[in-house]
């Protein structure tokens, strides 16, 4: 089973319009579902940690901005991922 972001933003005000496709499909292809409780859950590595985290709205913008950090700006050059 996969997630798109759109399934996981659907119920929260957050948009994807100030990011790069390619930075999309880099988070989309990096999450994995787990079976969390009663229904399955999206998970991913954190970008910064590089621990599995739970992918919430929140997470996954907050992932997003890393990614623009990153490789747009150039902050966070120790990062791998």
């Amino acid at each position: 089973m996969t997630m798109t972001l759109t399934e996981i933003l659907k119920n929260s005000a957050y948009k994807l319009g100030q990011f790069k496709p390619a930075q999309i499909s880099a988070l989309e292809a990096a999450i994995t579902v787990k079976e969390a409780g009663k229904k399955p859950a999206p998970y991913m590595t954190c970008l910064v940690r590089g621990k599995s985290i739970r992918l919430t709205p929140e997470e996954a913008v907050r992932q997003l901005y890393v990614m623009v950090l990153r490789d747009d700006l150039g902050y966070l050059d120790g990062l791998d991922a």
